[in-house]
């Protein structure tokens, strides 16, 4: 039996490649490989969930390694939106409407409590935009 899960760690691991080269990682360029998925977080998600999906049994026994992708993936995207808007911000000054694109950008990642106080802010803003 050890030699018949050395063999599925194999094929696993060749089948893990073959996917990540269908993905269009394989033919990066190795400098910019690291550049092109930062850029892309949905790229590096599912190319983790590859990876994931096929290692040894013994690392998928539960199921929180997806999870945890999704969350990274989450706030790689958030940090993302987030650099960029302060950046805007930064350079035309800050308005009334870019705390509200900040607020909507954050409210994902944020504990249900502070959620909830975006949402409010959010309703608010509109009340008094709806005139």
């Amino acid at each position: 039996m050890p030699n018949y899960n050395a063999i599925l760690n194999i094929t696993n691991s060749f089948n893990a490649a073959t996917k990540l080269k269908d993905m269009n990682i394989g033919n990066m360029r190795s400098g910019n490989t690291i550049k092109n998925l930062y850029q892309s977080p949905e790229l590096l998600g599912n190319a983790l969930k590859t990876i994931a999906q096929h290692s040894p049994s013994s690392y998928r026994k539960d199921n929180k390694v997806n999870e945890r992708i999704d969350k990274g993936t989450l706030l790689l995207s958030t940090y993302q939106q987030l650099n960029t808007r302060m950046t805007n911000a930064r350079t035309a000054g800050f308005k009334t409407n870019d705390i509200i694109d900040i607020a909507r950008v954050i409210k994902p990642i944020m504990p249900d409590k502070h959620q909830l106080n975006i949402e409010k802010l959010l309703k608010i803003y509109e009340i008094l935009n709806s005139n």
